[in-house]
């Protein structure tokens, strides 16, 4: 399948960029190759999530998480988008999974997710085996940047969420008819942020 799409995203790559060089076409089949890859890998995961635990928001929280931050921490990538698929999936499944059962548990989750960002900070971004390119001084200066940017902001929101939780005694918030359980969501973030730095 991944073959397939590879092959189709290519061919519209070059169809796209009919009257440009070789080089841009290479270049718009690649991203188009990324973003279909993305939303399928998506749209099966999230199926697969939802049918097994019935729970959505906190699947697209993880993805939000991962997608922010692992580009940032570097590390170990699969040798195939096929392994790459299968084992995000178990990771973001294992990740759901331990969120749901430890979220009376959120302050401490939070507390454990701020220490393991703060230790990582002198070691991303991680240089992955399947990679020859070495990334100079000023590049990781960069990804540190970024780094700390995208957890302050995840940690401002996760704060929000615990004060709103502590102060309001609010554990349930109803929004549009749904109800969306506080605890789970602040849990959810903190995981994310242990599973998206610790499989780096």
């Amino acid at each position: 399948m991944f073959k397939k799409i590879e092959i189709l995203s290519y061919k519209l790559g070059n169809i796209i960029g009919k009257n440009d060089t070789e080089d841009d076409k290479e270049i718009y089949g690649f991203a188009l190759y990324a973003i279909l890859s993305f939303l399928i890998y998506f749209v099966i995961r999230f199926s697969i999530i939802y049918l097994i635990t019935g729970i959505w928001l906190e699947y697209i929280i993880i993805e939000l998480i991962w997608l922010r931050i692992r580009t940032l921490c570097g590390g170990q990538h699969s040798d195939s988008p096929c392994h790459c698929f299968i084992i995000s999936t178990i990771i973001y499944f294992v990740t759901l999974f331990i969120s749901v059962l430890s979220k009376d548990y959120y302050i401490l989750t939070f507390l454990i997710a701020s220490a393991t960002v703060v230790i990582a900070y002198e070691i991303i971004p991680k240089q992955s085996s399947y990679s020859e390119i070495k990334r100079s001084e000023i590049d990781k200066k960069k990804f540190r940047k970024k780094y700390i940017i995208r957890t302050l902001i995840i940690f401002i929101i996760n704060l929000i969420i615990i004060s709103i939780i502590y102060f309001y005694s609010l554990n349930t918030l109803n929004l549009f008819n749904i109800s969306f359980n506080l605890k789970l969501i602040s849990n959810t973030i903190s995981c994310s942020l242990i599973s998206c730095i610790f499989f780096c």
